[in-house]
């Protein structure tokens, strides 16, 4: 009895160690199980969360790709080629006008340096003309004075019988140089001689009737023409002298004083000789002019007279040619001045076109450029996404993976379970 009773204490001790090791077996699976479990649903919390991220990835890169399917830098690019060509075609015509513009510039800066350069010159030919009328308008009233033209009794008469427009003896005598002072010595008073046809005075037969105060002398052409034309003579000094041929036909001429005092006893009669420094001598007396020659002689001032109305006539020529040239400057400048202003008025509204077309074009450039930037923005984002995506993949891989582990571990768990939950049942 003792000795089933000792039987039966060791098979209690031995079944309560038994229990307690399978109970302690127990709680240690239940543990394990519990871990693999947590491992499980991590493992399947990340899966979920890596198909949401691998979901989204995929989404936007083929919002993207969509996105980058309308973007065409190139194509749009080629757009802009007419534009360019115009913009092109828009600054040659700029370019054109600005060039002409720039001609007609240079075309009127050349007119008004022409135009100073003549107006110059015009106001120096008016000082010539203005010197030149005083100086004629001097000599012709000294002139006057001493052809005695100033007789207003004479010049009424002279007017009565329609001579008032009759020469002078000293304003028609052409006389050799320096023989001028020799002439008017000679001639003396018959310088103020009005020259006159014979014709002009046939209607009136009581001519000097009506002359009843002063002097005068009248003079008409030789009928006989000049006796003497030998250089020897006062005549041959003279040109055109039909009026003063027989007036100085018995006068000689003498180099100087000494050849005439030489000459003198030789002299016929009526006969004289004249020095051309104005001594005049004959056989028995001798006259000499000095006066005149410190004064100026009527020839010298009638041949200066002739030589400033000619002078007088060729810048009143000159004056009115360059009057002429300086209104067809002005005409000049005036018509590039208006062709200017057109030209500019053209070439500013080329200038205006051609900014807006730049503006458009500026901006389209800029949306290409935009959409270059866009292109590789997009590019780029898709390149990332794609990595990344293909690390989410394999990632969700992994985990899907382990989860896969993790049930083969519980497969084996649910084994084990049936295997202590029957030595549980057992003890």
């Amino acid at each position: 009895k003792k000795l089933h009773q000792k039987k039966s204490d060791d098979l209690l001790a031995k079944l309560e160690d038994e229990h307690q090791r399978v109970q302690a077996q127990w709680a240690d699976f239940l543990e394990k199980s519990a871990l693999v479990q947590r491992s499980k649903e991590i493992h399947e919390t990340k899966i979920v969360s890596l198909e949401e991220v691998v979901k989204r990835s995929v989404h936007k890169i083929r919002t993207l790709e969509k996105q980058l399917s309308g973007l065409n830098p190139k194509s749009f690019h080629d757009q802009l080629v007419p534009s360019r060509n115009e913009i092109e075609y828009k600054q040659k015509e700029v370019n054109n006008f600005s060039d002409e513009s720039d001609t007609l510039t240079t075309q009127l800066v050349q007119y008004r340096e022409e135009y100073q350069i003549l107006d110059a010159k015009l106001d120096e030919e008016k000082k010539q003309l203005q010197s030149l009328t005083g100086r004629s308008a001097s000599l012709h009233a000294l002139q006057q004075e001493s052809l005695g033209q100033k007789n207003e009794k004479e010049n009424e008469w002279l007017k009565g019988r329609n001579l008032e427009k009759a020469k002078r003896l000293g304003m028609i005598l052409e006389v050799e140089d320096d023989w001028g002072l020799a002439v008017e010595l000679v001639l003396g008073s018959f310088l103020q001689a009005v020259c006159v046809d014979d014709g002009e005075i046939q209607n009136y037969p009581d001519l000097l009737g009506s002359f009843s105060e002063g002097s005068m002398n009248l003079l008409f052409p030789s009928q006989t023409g000049s006796k003497s034309s030998s250089s020897n003579f006062l005549s041959s000094k003279i040109k055109n002298n039909s009026f003063a041929g027989d007036l100085v036909s018995q006068v000689k001429v003498a180099r100087d004083f000494s050849q005439a005092l030489e000459l003198r006893m030789s002299l016929r009669d009526g006969e004289s000789l004249v020095t051309k420094d104005g001594v005049w001598l004959g056989k028995n007396w001798i006259r000499i002019s000095k006066d005149e020659k410190n004064s100026g002689t009527i020839l010298q001032r009638q041949k200066e007279l002739v030589s400033i109305l000619e002078e007088l006539k060729f810048i009143e020529e000159k004056i009115e040619n360059s009057e002429l040239d300086l209104e067809n400057i002005s005409e000049n400048i005036r018509s590039k001045e208006i062709e200017r202003e057109s030209i500019n008025k053209k070439l500013k509204d080329k200038q205006a076109s051609l900014g807006e077309l730049r503006e458009r074009l500026g901006e389209k450039s800029f949306e290409g450029k935009k959409m270059e930037v866009d292109l590789k923005k997009f590019k780029d984002e898709i390149s990332q996404l794609e990595n990344q995506l293909e690390k989410d993949e394999n990632e969700l891989a992994e985990q899907k993976k382990k989860v896969s582990e993790v049930i083969k571990v519980f497969e084996k768990d649910g084994e084990k379970r049936e295997e202590y939950a029957a030595e549980r049942i057992a003890i």
